[in-house]
């Protein structure tokens, strides 16, 4: 199980760049257990609290093959970063399910730049449309390719990630930032307007 420190003085203010961090990690095979509500998270919640430099989250539970599929993600595991670029592949892992809050890099929106195949081949199931614009606007995020791709469980409204008036980085539909972001998310009610918005050819297998 990934849990946080148990020194609660120490701050790792230097600390910046974590990708990679549990990458391919196949002995990794327990969850964590929020003792009150019984939830299995795929880590400690709190386990970046103390981080409060981070930049780079790229790849950081990609490709872990040993955790079992209950893996959920807690909602305020980046709730203290507010200077994040990357979030590449950060749960690329076909084990992680469950919903994802809107909460989970709110604080980042307007830094994060770059969330190329951030859920990809996930079974994570609902987003909601805030996610990463927190309802509002996002100014710097520019490469969402195949950010949710082929996350087949994916249910509800999606962020209008073409829409320039949401995310303005990506002028409305940027060809190549935006390919493959929700392909194959069939279950989702804009799934349609996702695809026309595509006009890359990323939705072709």
């Amino acid at each position: 199980t990934v849990n946080n420190t148990e020194n609660n003085n120490i701050k790792y203010t230097k600390l910046q760049d974590v990708s990679g961090l549990f990458y391919d990690c196949e002995k990794i095979s327990e969850l964590y257990t929020e003792v009150e509500t019984g939830i299995q998270y795929i880590c400690d919640p709190m386990l970046f609290d103390k981080c409060p430099e981070l930049t780079n989250c790229s790849s950081i539970f990609r490709a872990m093959p040993g955790i079992p599929s209950t893996a959920n993600i807690h909602p305020q595991m980046f709730s203290k970063q507010n200077k994040v670029t990357n979030v590449s592949y950060l749960f690329r892992c076909t084990n992680v399910t469950g919903a994802v809050s809107p909460l989970l890099f709110a604080n980042s929106i307007n830094t994060i730049t770059t969330a190329t195949q951030m859920f990809a081949f996930s079974k994570v199931n609902s987003i909601g449309p805030n996610f990463l614009n927190g309802g509002g606007r996002n100014t710097k995020l520019k490469n969402i390719y195949g950010i949710f791709y082929a996350c087949s469980s994916l249910e509800g409204t999606a962020p209008e990630f073409w829409n320039g008036a949401k995310f303005t980085a990506m002028g409305g539909g940027d060809s190549n930032g935006y390919l493959g972001a929700l392909f194959n998310c069939k279950k989702l009610t804009n799934y349609t307007i996702a695809q026309n918005a595509d006009a890359s050819g990323a939705w072709v297998a």
